[in-house]
């Protein structure tokens, strides 16, 4: 042995207190800013898509066409680095969706679709609502609930939520937005009785003046005093639209009468182009909950349900109530909650082992700690780099347990070969770590140059996979510093002062299988026959196993995606949907549903023939989500004869479309001048493409 290489080792062990404190130090540092890790399903990265969403009222579908979208395109193809632009029209609302290379900055790209559609905004309708979002997992709800009444109106719940509750929940922090799906407003309109008007001798531009002059709210002047500034001003807005009734118009010489003994105040509500609904609710209105970007999911939603329970207890009396139907952080949880239970598994395995080969109690234990430590450590790594908590850094973390495990069990056992050979204590650490330590580096360093191609693939594969990868070779490095600094340490501590003298029980099958080996040596030729049945039978599963880009778990929420004939009214859809409705809610392991018919889960506007359902089924289904997709799909198609597509999937498949613009894994595009030719020729390729015997749903969209 170097001296060089003996001295590293005894400096290890001099000053074993130290290095134990560093560890834990930085092991509690990983567990603090844990906790400060965001969250989520999906890693929190900028997709390269950006959505504009435009919504002119109910203008006709030419005029949108040839008015708002094809300016609209026209105006973002300039764009810097704009690949492909994909736009949807129906009546009042556009939507235009800009695809960019993965190499751009999503902030730039952003600011130069909010400058060019500045630009045209006034060209294309001075009242057009513009909305432009950029597609990142936040724009997905974390959470979808309904308010909702058997006796009060969609018209007063929609007040209700964006007046009095919308503020309150915007002041919770990390919520972003509060998305209120198909509101409905109450419009008020006077009728007047013009042979009144005319017998008082009134016109009515005099009465709109009058009504304007009273319901408005003045700047009267400043007054200070004694170091203080006082608004003075004339607040004269009714809170209650009835209230107008009681104003008075004026008559001249003195006179006056109330605006209620002309005209008559009658309600109606403002005519839409979208509605929601839920199972539960009579009248309901649905809305989601938008966290910010950075924000922990499960700490917006623990913070959120709490809110909302204490709103509840208020609207109760008013007979309202807000009830929650998609928890998005429930999916997070259990996948946290099983990286947790594979550690403990992980480290319950790693310890039986060496208690049962080395008979070391004290040296087991010391593995409970060597990898939640080695996992808090890496955590630090996690946070300074930007990787949230999601299903790709976790499976980071549960792949390099293995290895992690490897490689303290490789350097415990081989200090205690040397320690059974006669070795005092230190000796037999500094000769087995510098037997192995430096086998375990090159072993290190060939398993992280593995996973290095993984941070070079480009597009969705490669952002999400390169979180996996960077987490894996994170948890690598940290656990070779681990094995090289602290392992020694712990096995300094942990083994006993003496060899146990006694036979080992485990000989006499190590003998068995030395003898096993030394037999098999003599017949070695039939490995040559196993390989080949090996390679054979892996090259086959290799083509014959589906392949998925995620897998498919049970998650117990169901999405049903339906499209609806084009010459079909508002009442219409909600009608075909109410049945569509009364399906789901037969199915038994159905418990509750929310309903969206002109708008959609991660969407804004669709046309009024397009929807969605979100179906929660009740916790512990006896079948599986599958299952019950199967039994959705085979009851609405027999059914509800009309409907011209119908999609069912799981929540995440469905997020994952939302996020990226994509209805489905494989889209064909037709491109022609005639718009009507074009969806004639698609509905033949729909025919076609349904003969295959692999697909399951094409859709014309």
């Amino acid at each position: 042995m170097t001296q060089d290489k003996k001295g590293f080792y005894l400096y290890i062990l001099k000053n074993k207190l130290a290095i134990i404190l560093i560890i834990t130090l930085l092991a509690l540092v990983g567990y603090k800013l844990s906790n400060t890790i965001p969250k989520g399903v999906l890693p929190n990265i900028f997709f390269p898509r950006i959505e504009v969403s435009i919504d002119n009222g109910h203008a006709p579908i030419s005029q949108m066409l040839y008015a708002v979208t094809k300016p609209g395109e026209e105006a973002l193809k300039t764009v810097q680095d704009v690949q492909k632009i994909v736009s949807s029209t129906s009546v009042g609302s556009t939507e235009i969706n800009l695809y960019f290379d993965w190499s751009i900055d999503p902030y730039l790209a952003y600011q130069l679709v909010q400058a060019r559609m500045a630009d045209i905004k006034n060209s294309i309708s001075p009242d057009a609502k513009i909305t432009i979002r950029q597609a990142t997992p936040s724009m997905y709800p974390v959470s979808i609930y309904a308010i909702g009444s058997n006796d009060v109106s969609r018209a007063k719940l929609t007040e209700k939520l964006y007046y009095e509750l919308k503020p309150v929940m915007l002041g919770i922090e990390g919520v972003y937005d509060i998305q209120m799906k198909s509101p409905a407003w109450s419009e008020y309109k006077l009728v007047l009785d013009s042979k009144k008007v005319a017998g008082y001798k009134l016109n009515i531009d005099d009465i709109i003046t009058q009504l304007k002059a009273q319901n408005s709210i003045d700047f009267l002047g400043l007054i200070n005093s004694r170091h203080t500034q006082y608004i003075l001003s004339l607040n004269q807005k009714r809170d209650n639209a009835n209230d107008l009734l009681s104003l008075r118009i004026n008559l001249g010489n003195q006179k006056s009468i109330k605006l209620s003994d002309i005209a008559l105040l009658l309600e109606r509500q403002n005519p839409v182009k979208q509605y929601s609904a839920s199972s539960r609710y009579k009248n309901a209105l649905v809305f989601n909950l938008l966290r910010q970007p950075g924000a922990n999911s499960i700490d917006v939603q623990n913070a959120f349900n709490q809110k909302i329970e204490k709103l509840n207890k208020k609207l109760s009396k008013e007979g309202i109530e807000i009830e929650k139907y998609y928890d998005g952080t429930d999916f997070i949880k259990k996948a946290v909650g099983s990286v947790v239970d594979a550690i403990a598994l992980g480290s319950l395995i790693a310890v039986l082992i060496i208690f049962f080969f080395l008979r070391k109690f004290r040296l087991s234990l010391a593995a409970l700690v060597i990898i939640p430590i080695t996992f808090f450590i890496t955590m630090i790594g996690m946070k300074f780099i930007g990787i949230d908590f999601n299903i790709f850094s976790l499976g980071g973390m549960v792949a390099a347990l293995g290895g992690l495990i490897d490689q303290m069990l490789i350097v415990i056992e081989n200090i205690e070969r040397h320690y059974e050979r006669g070795e005092n204590k230190q000796n037999a650490i500094i000769k087995g770590a510098k037997e192995i330590l430096p086998i375990m580096s090159v072993a290190t360093t060939l398993s992280v140059l593995i996973f290095i191609p993984l941070l070079l693939v480009s597009g969705i594969v490669g952002e999400f996979f390169k979180q996996l990868a960077t987490v894996l070779v994170i948890t690598y490095i940290v656990s070779q510093v681990i094995a090289i600094f602290l392992t020694p340490i712990i096995a300094y501590l942990a083994l006993p002062s003496s060899v146990n003298k006694h036979e080992d029980f485990m000989q006499k099958y190590i003998d068995k299988y030395i003898n096993f080996l030394r037999k098999s040596f003599k017949y070695s030729w039939i490995s040559l026959p196993i390989i080949l049945t090996s390679l054979a039978t892996s090259a086959y599963l290799y083509w014959h196993t589906p392949s998925t880009f995620l897998p498919e778990w049970d998650e117990g929420n169901i999405v049903v995606d339906l499209v609806m004939p084009t010459d079909i009214t508002l009442e219409q859809s909600r009608s075909e949907f109410e049945q569509i409705g009364k399906i789901i809610s037969s199915v038994k392991e159905v418990e509750g549903w929310t309903m969206r018919i002109g708008t959609g889960l991660g969407g804004l506007n669709k046309p009024i023939n397009q929807g969605d359902f979100l179906v929660t089924l009740v916790s512990g289904h006896t079948r599986s989500s599958f299952e019950v997709i199967d039994e959705l799909r085979a009851k609405i198609e027999q059914q509800i004869p009309n409907i011209v597509e119908l999609g069912i999937s799981q929540v995440l498949e469905d997020r994952l479309g939302d996020i990226m613009g994509a209805d489905a894994p494989i889209a064909v595009m037709l491109f022609g001048s005639d718009p009507d030719e074009i969806i004639k020729e698609g509905y033949k390729l729909q025919k076609k493409l349904r003969e295959i015997k692999e697909v399951e749903e094409v859709n014309v969209l």
